[in-house]
């Protein structure tokens, strides 16, 4: 692109939302230029003249049908109050209609940054350009360079993916493979998310957001079996040399904590590093569990499954691979009758090590998994989380670990005065 000035840090979440946006409409000549007609500021709320930004949005939208990557649209109710497919304001991403009026989704970033780097690998992975064979993470398609940043455009997806609530436990089960498959797809590249949480989660459906929780199209892309979901965000995310070593992927354990919502306990104790695919396999089980764990009296194999996803014994703990082979051999096991039953919703702040996944499963069910069931947590975690949950405690268990890693890798010394 012409040379655009970016006298500000892009990374920063500290700005004035109306000074940025209207920053992003002085760029609306430079990007039709290259093709991409950016969303209007809205200024108004229910006929109301506001006088900040409302939100943005199309001043039109083509009747044009989705093609893969872009996502469907519509479903909304007639009598909506708000702008068709209104994009609420972020400051580092804006959303635009491509020369074919497609939804995209446009995001600065730094070029020397870990995300730019990840996309542009990402980016040359055919898989993610085909539904028969989506890797399940947003793919980017095109980059808009400036000096020391770039714009990379990336179809517009759908967020709050699980609503509508799903009809069946085969729509459920569906978007929990889906998110597998991307993990799969990222681990495979040696790149390790780090910050899965529920708004990192996209569906193949855009719609006005309050009207999501009740749009009839999501369900039928549903029941058709056209429902996708994919991860994407990269801000947290780190890529290994394919010539690294495993014992070379490790990270510093206080590096666990930059992703917020994103979480698993493997650095609650003050662990000094850790293994991010790993903890992202954890993290994941984390997710599926604030959201499916209440489903195991009617898919009793999701007990097992998601212990073996958390695991506090990383070494037993599912690969991202593994945990998709796993899953897709128990899914094949389903009865009809299992999957077409309607999942109860899940039930808020139900802590996953707390949350008992086995009450109610036959004795015989639990004592075939009995090696995958996670043991009740140990009164010493117990204690050495609370102590690390305080910044002087964590300081002060990293620092005995130090002292303790040191002693260990010292050579050892045969006693003296002893026979062998």
């Amino acid at each position: 692109m012409d040379q655009i000035k970016i006298d500000f840090d892009v990374d920063s979440r500290l700005f004035d939302l109306e000074e940025r946006m209207n920053w992003w409409e002085s760029l609306r000549p430079s990007f039709l230029e290259r093709g991409y007609d950016l969303y209007h500021q809205v200024r108004e709320f229910r006929g109301i003249p506001q006088d900040d930004i409302i939100s943005m949005s199309p001043l039109s939208v083509s009747g044009v049908p989705a093609e893969h990557p872009y996502s469907f649209i519509g479903g909304d109710p007639p009598d909506s109050y708000t702008p068709v497919l209104n994009h609420f304001l972020i400051g580092r991403v804006i959303c635009a209609q491509d020369r074919q009026h497609r939804q995209v989704a446009i995001k600065l970033m730094k070029i020397n940054s870990e995300e730019y780097r990840i996309l542009r690998v990402l980016s040359k992975e055919p898989q993610l350009f085909s539904a028969e064979s989506f890797g399940c993470v947003v793919p980017p398609l095109d980059f808009l360079e400036t000096d020391e940043h770039c714009f990379v455009v990336m179809p517009r997806w759908g967020d709050s993916a699980t609503w509508p609530w799903f009809s069946t436990i085969r729509e459920a089960l569906c978007y929990m493979r889906c998110l597998l498959k991307g993990l799969c797809f990222l681990h495979e590249r040696l790149i390790a998310h780090r910050d899965i949480k529920l708004s990192n989660v996209l569906m193949n459906h855009t719609g006005r957001f309050e009207d999501v929780y009740e749009n009839p199209l999501r369900t039928q892309l549903r029941h058709e079996g056209r429902a996708l979901y994919a991860l994407f965000d990269f801000d947290c995310a780190v890529m290994f040399p394919r010539t690294s070593r495993p014992a070379e992927r490790r990270l510093p354990g206080h590096e666990s904590f930059i992703g917020g919502g994103n979480f698993s306990y493997d650095t609650a104790q003050g662990e000094l590093d850790y293994d991010p695919f790993a903890y992202d396999v954890a993290a994941l089980g984390q997710f599926f569990c604030e959201n499916f764990q209440q489903l195991t009296p009617i898919t009793h194999f999701l007990a097992p499954f998601l212990d073996r996803m958390m695991t506090r014994d990383i070494a037993k703990r599912y690969a991202a691979t593994q945990a998709l082979l796993a899953f897709d051999d128990f899914c094949s096991h389903l009865l009809p009758w299992q999957l077409d039953t309607p999942p109860p919703p899940a039930k808020d702040q139900c802590d996953p090590e707390k949350y008992d996944r086995w009450a109610g499963l036959s004795e015989d069910f639990v004592q075939q998994w009995s090696s995958h069931r996670e043991p009740k947590l140990p009164l010493t975690t117990k204690v050495l989380r609370r102590i690390c949950m305080q910044p002087l405690g964590y300081a002060m268990v990293q620092r005995v670990r130090r002292i303790c890693a040191v002693f260990a890798a010292r050579p050892s010394f045969k006693a003296y005065g002893r026979s062998v």
